[in-house]
């Protein structure tokens, strides 16, 4: 089902103000010390719901681990300063102290900076690769417009052709019909004709007699 959404309950001073968050150990970094937030509301509820003060960043594991780690004699681990959890580069992995142990976490999604970026080359950019796109898309749909047109005068002339050939093949056969009606003409003419002398030959036998 629906979840509902969190509510936090800020004080009118938070608004106005922003924490005195601690300073990191030194020589090394936490969110709060790299990153800049105007806006003390903002800034306050970052602290308040992500703990960026206690949020330590380092370049590596290793170094992280010299200047924050302590190892005590009974083989506990702890961490200096008021940091609870450290961030390490290059994959964002972290590490934390939970009741004396070290627990390492990997991160396996890729990091990408979102804040205090400034997204106006990027956006130009992305602008100008929009135009190209339409560009290339109004050309591949005059394209394919021209090959549909095209298809279209083919279509229609094949299928005057195909009535030309039928009209064709319909004459050919009609004066190959009419060539066999004249050669049997021919032949009934070229036949000798017989002529009935019967009568003739009775007239010879009267006069005989």
């Amino acid at each position: 089902g629906q979840r509902d959404c969190s509510l936090y309950k800020i004080s009118p001073r938070s608004t106005q103000e922003k924490y005195n968050t601690p300073a990191p150990p030194n020589g090394v970094e936490t969110v709060t010390s790299v990153v800049s937030v105007d806006n003390a509301m903002v800034f306050n509820f970052l602290v308040d719901s992500c703990k960026i003060d206690e949020s330590a960043l380092a370049d590596s594991k290793e170094d992280s681990e010299d200047k924050l780690l302590n190892k005590e004699g009974n083989g506990k681990r702890s961490i200096r300063g008021k940091v609870k959890k450290v961030f390490c580069l290059p994959s964002g992995d972290f590490w934390q102290v939970n009741k004396g142990l070290l627990n390492i976490t990997s991160n396996d999604r890729p990091l990408k900076q979102t804040i205090g970026v400034d997204r106006s080359a990027a956006i130009d950019s992305a602008k100008h690769e929009l135009k190209a796109i339409q560009k290339e898309l109004d050309r591949n749909e005059r394209e394919v417009k021209a090959i549909k047109d095209q298809s279209k005068r083919a279509k229609v002339e094949w299928n005057q052709r195909n009535r030309e050939f039928a009209s064709l093949t319909g004459n050919v056969t009609k004066m190959e019909q009419l060539l066999e009606e004249l050669k049997d003409q021919a032949e009934t003419s070229e036949e000798v004709p017989t002529i009935d002398t019967t009568e003739f030959e009775n007239d010879i036998t009267v006069v005989e007699e």
